[in-house]
């Protein structure tokens, strides 16, 4: 895995980039033809062709259309996801809230601690705080 502002900040100067330098600046910057460093790599055949690519993709609405439209499925997915999250955790904060209840009621009536546990499927050190906040 690479951190691309480290390996950005490393860059003094193109004469001083390493490939993978290259690279790192090429895919943060290569959108920007007015940039020197970009201008310096383009007369490398491969970085040449990239910026083709680059160029090609910029000028072609169906390739914009097809990313903005993968994009917003992403957004919908993520918020769907987050939802889906808020969601889980609200049930779940709901379980156990009914399951606290449950084990008051059990203790109210004198249930022993064993009982209750192997009824509610509840860690007995769950169920021991729970008596104790009862006191």
């Amino acid at each position: 895995m690479f951190e691309i502002p480290k390996i950005l900040d490393q860059i003094q100067d193109y004469d001083h980039m390493s490939s993978l330098g290259k690279w790192v600046y090429f895919l943060r910057y290569g959108n920007k033809v007015d940039d020197s460093v970009i201008q310096k790599l383009s007369v490398e055949p491969v970085f040449k062709k990239a910026l083709e690519v680059v160029k090609m993709v910029n000028n072609d609405q169906r390739i914009k259309d097809a990313a903005f439209a993968r994009m917003r499925h992403e957004l919908e997915l993520n918020q769907s996801r987050y939802e889906g999250k808020q969601e889980g955790r609200l049930e779940g904060h709901a379980e156990g809230v009914q399951n606290v209840m449950t084990i008051m009621q059990m203790l109210k009536k004198g249930l022993n601690l064993e009982l209750i546990q192997k009824e509610t499927g509840i860690e007995l050190e769950k169920i021991f705080e729970i008596q104790i906040l009862m006191q």
